[in-house]
């Protein structure tokens, strides 16, 4: 493995982590494995090209994962059953790094390859992006509704207004 993308440090203590491109891993404090999801072989997955650069255990129990490659956003409950799906737009924009919620559940979705921000509702429609013509990979919304973003190919970090 190259290195990891994203981390949680969950409520009861535990950590959730990728330890492969494909594959989540909540283990406790005394390194005890209590859950793994591998996106390179379940819900339709199998034989695709797929890495996980971000992932977040919602209050529900309930985890997103977002899968680059194959370009989309998914919630998996504790058994790993799909139970919601988000297409990401064609493009290069399927090619992701870090994802965020924001707090009225929207997913600000940082794109390597074309260097672009992409903000989809919880229905999957595009309610707003920015273009920075570098690769991005982060962005997370502030309180005062402006959003920050890290490049990597630029070397900066900017913040856009949601009127840009």
């Amino acid at each position: 493995h190259a290195g990891h993308h994203d981390v949680q440090l969950l409520g009861n203590g535990n950590i959730l982590f990728h330890d492969t491109w494909t594959t989540l891993t909540e283990i406790t404090l005394g390194k005890k494995v209590v859950w793994t999801y591998d996106s390179a072989t379940m819900n339709g997955n199998r034989d695709k090209r797929v890495d996980v650069h971000a992932f977040k255990r919602l209050a529900n129990g309930n985890t997103v994962i977002t899968e680059s490659g194959v370009g989309r956003i998914i919630e998996v409950d504790q058994k790993g059953n799909l139970m919601h799906e988000i297409p990401l737009k064609k493009g290069g924009t399927q090619s992701t790094r870090l994802v965020r919620m924001t707090p009225n559940g929207h997913y600000l979705v940082c794109s390597e390859n074309p260097g672009i921000v992409t903000e989809y509702n919880s229905q999957g429609k595009i309610v707003w992006d920015y273009l920075i013509n570098t690769r991005v990979y982060g962005a997370i919304r502030l309180r005062n509704g402006n959003t920050l973003i890290a490049s990597g190919g630029g070397n900066s970090i900017l913040e856009v207004s949601p009127e840009k």
